[in-house]
């Protein structure tokens, strides 16, 4: 089951076991990246439910009637906005947490199995995948023709639209979430407690450090 459900981010981390990533809320010592239950359906935080065959953590997004994400059985599906049917879905190694991008009929995401990948965004045609250290957390930002993406190995990255690296930013932890991009500066956020500031060359300008780790 497709389903989506509001949590506490403060209260949530990732658990790693047996190569498999698991989001585990630290108040209640649960796993709530399990699939749906009967009972969840009367709490207060469940939204909607479609039929779809996994969980689902990675926020979906439409583009052009075609509704794009990932899911923790490891698959990309791409989804009729209009009528929910299945138009295509890709197996990747990895759970999948992130959202995509699309940019000139290519989608871009990100997998726990290290990698980020493109896809054609049309039929779900593998162009390139590009290799990181660590699960891929953090949905890609296209900036004038550069991918720029965070991993758990620590580094931000900026990939050309041909998956080669550009560069890499290390940070002193891993980069889960979404940079944001303005006037060719780059803003993003490490589980080292810092956001950072930094140019779409690489240069560093500043850090601001928060009292704890930034999940959201």
């Amino acid at each position: 089951l497709l389903h989506f459900m509001r949590y506490n981010s403060s209260k949530a981390g990732y658990e790693k076991s047996k190569d498999e990533y698991k989001i585990i809320d630290t108040e209640k010592k649960e796993d709530i990246s399990k699939p749906l239950r009967p009972e969840d359906v009367k709490s207060p935080d469940f939204l909607q439910e479609i039929t779809i065959g996994a969980s689902v953590i990675s926020y979906p997004i439409v583009h052009n009637g075609i509704c794009y994400f990932g899911a923790n059985d490891k698959y990309f599906y791409a989804v009729s906005a209009k009528d929910g049917e299945l138009i295509w879905k890709f197996l990747t190694n990895g759970i999948i947490l992130t959202g995509g991008t699309v940019y000139n009929d290519i989608i871009y995401f990100g997998s726990a199995d290290n990698h980020i990948y493109a896809l054609s965004s049309k039929d779900g045609e593998l162009l390139w995948k590009f290799r990181t250290g660590n699960g891929v957390f953090s949905t890609p930002v296209m900036h004038k023709d550069i991918i720029y993406a965070g991993s758990a190995d620590c580094h931000l990255y900026a990939i050309s639209k041909e998956g080669e690296e550009i560069w890499k930013f290390r940070t002193g932890g891993a980069v889960t979430l979404e940079a944001a991009i303005s006037d060719n500066n780059i803003y993003f956020t490490s589980f080292d407690s810092y956001l950072y500031k930094i140019t779409t060359d690489k240069d560093f300008i500043w850090r601001f450090r928060t009292g704890n780790s930034i999940l959201c």
